[in-house]
């Protein structure tokens, strides 16, 4: 993605309940909308994956050069 910074950070995890919003996400996700960016947050068997896409350079407030 041109422009953009994509992060993804994988884990393994042993619950195996509803993936619930804690701090952690909601950290995530207002980076990322500061950064006119999205994150997403899956898992799959015993694996956690959060992702976020940022455009750096675009923070609410800041100019873009």
């Amino acid at each position: 993605l041109p422009g953009r910074t994509v992060l993804v950070v994988d884990n393994s995890t042993s619950d195996a309940g509803p993936l619930a919003e804690g701090i952690g996400q909601r950290s995530v996700r207002a980076v990322a909308q500061k950064y006119t960016g999205y994150a997403t947050f899956t898992r799959v068997g015993g694996e956690y994956e959060a992702a976020a896409v940022l455009q750096l350079g675009t923070a609410q407030g800041q100019a873009r050069a």
